[in-house]
């Protein structure tokens, strides 16, 4: 295991360091409001029943889990990255960082699945099943590891 890789201080100064409503480090913390509303938005709409979904983007409902660890990476971004700019500091890095590490990944695989033919117009609903669940079980091995 390699050791970790020390971050200044200084870093952190870049946070917008305002106070308004006695919330510290107002424009930080509340520009993450969007990462909130567009993720549950999205998992509303991706975890609703197939017969209200009118798009018909998905076979089924492995092929939506992708998505699902995406969306809710995004929401977890904007509760992670409020807490870090509330005090911003090495300790708290983490937990800016590791929602945004889950989005990043889970969304990798998700348009290369699809350009690859592992989702929709896979042939078989088995074998885009299997393929899906094993890009995703990748993805979430690979954003723990990291």
């Amino acid at each position: 295991m390699i050791p970790r890789i020390p971050q200044p201080l200084s870093y952190h100064s870049f946070a917008d360091q305002r106070s308004f409503l006695e919330i510290p480090n107002f424009g930080d913390v509340v520009s993450n409001l969007p990462f909130a509303v567009i993720g549950i938005w999205s998992l509303v709409l991706l975890l609703r029943s197939p017969s209200r979904n009118s798009t018909g983007r998905f076979l089924g409902d492995r092929e939506r889990l992708p998505y699902v660890f995406v969306f809710t990476g995004l929401l977890l971004t904007a509760f992670g990255s409020s807490y870090y700019h509330l005090a911003p500091d090495n300790e708290l890095l983490v937990w800016d960082r590791l929602p945004i590490t889950i989005t990043f990944t889970s969304g990798s695989i998700c348009r290369p699945a699809r350009a690859a033919g592992l989702l929709p117009s896979s042939s078989t609903k088995s074998r885009q099943r299997y393929l899906t669940s094993n890009c995703t079980g990748v993805a979430v091995a690979v954003t723990l590891g990291s």
